[in-house]
């Protein structure tokens, strides 16, 4: 059934001896539904961006070149290696996932025959695999909010563990926030703007199986599937803090 082409359109084909006849254009099924699940995807996040006042994803050509960059391939100061971060990224021998070109500076896909989770939350978002650069993971296709925290910590062991609940409590608040201001928001949410707390929001998240991300920034929070966070190996923003990023010199600090 994917494969069966439709007609979807008609243009004028010019035959070189100044006759132009009109010729059928044809896509696959499965062409036209997965077009339509990334249009669908970026009508979602132009809601998005709308509710928060940044503009949608239309908003091209407007010289801020920053804007149209993922929060993720911002970061061009680290205070982990290199290595360290690549280290971190799916390895060859990964039952699920592998890299197109370069492990940590291409296109992560989904290894045959792919995981039916992780197939469903990226067909749903019309893409086919998680990008990396710098050895770092865009997941922004898929997350479905983004805050940015004061005071985001790290720890090894159980101080990590302490950590990230700290991380995700702070995040949890500030997308309340967000929330109670945006009627438009709160619709996403299937919530009532103006009386959503964090707990609530820590109770979406483990109902609907998402988790806070946090990218090497050492700021920046995104909720994405955690299916995506645990399969798609990344070094994040607790990494970098324990490398030393709010220490003296560190990017953090600057």
């Amino acid at each position: 059934m994917e494969k069966t082409k439709v007609p979807v359109g008609i243009r004028s084909a010019d035959t070189g001896m100044g006759i132009k006849f009109p010729h059928i254009e044809h896509a696959t099924v499965g062409e036209i539904a997965k077009n339509f699940a990334r249009v669908r995807a970026t009508a979602k996040e132009d809601a998005y961006q709308l509710a928060k006042g940044n503009g949608g994803s239309g908003v091209k050509g407007t010289g801020n070149r920053e804007a149209e960059v993922p929060p993720a391939f911002r970061q061009t100061d680290f205070a982990s290696s290199y290595e360290a971060r690549l280290n971190q990224t799916p390895a060859l021998e990964n039952p699920k996932v592998e890299f197109e070109g370069i492990r940590g500076e291409s296109k992560c896909i989904l290894k045959p025959p792919p995981d039916r989770q992780l197939k469903q939350i990226l067909d749903e978002v019309g893409i086919e695999g998680i990008q990396y650069k710098n050895a770092v993971p865009d997941f922004s296709p898929t997350a479905k909010a983004q805050v940015e925290i004061n005071y985001m910590l790290g720890g090894k062991g159980t101080y990590g563990g302490k950590a990230r609940r700290a991380n995700f409590v702070q995040s949890d608040q500030k997308l309340a926030d967000q929330i109670n201001g945006s009627p438009e928001l709160a619709s996403q949410f299937g919530m009532e703007s103006g009386k959503i707390s964090a707990r609530d929001i820590k109770k979406y998240r483990e109902k609907n199986k998402l988790t806070w991300h946090e990218l090497n920034d050492v700021k920046t929070m995104q909720l994405v599937p955690t299916k995506i966070n645990s399969e798609f190996g990344h070094f994040g923003g607790v990494g970098e803090i324990n490398a030393g990023a709010f220490k003296p010199g560190g990017f953090a600090n600057k």
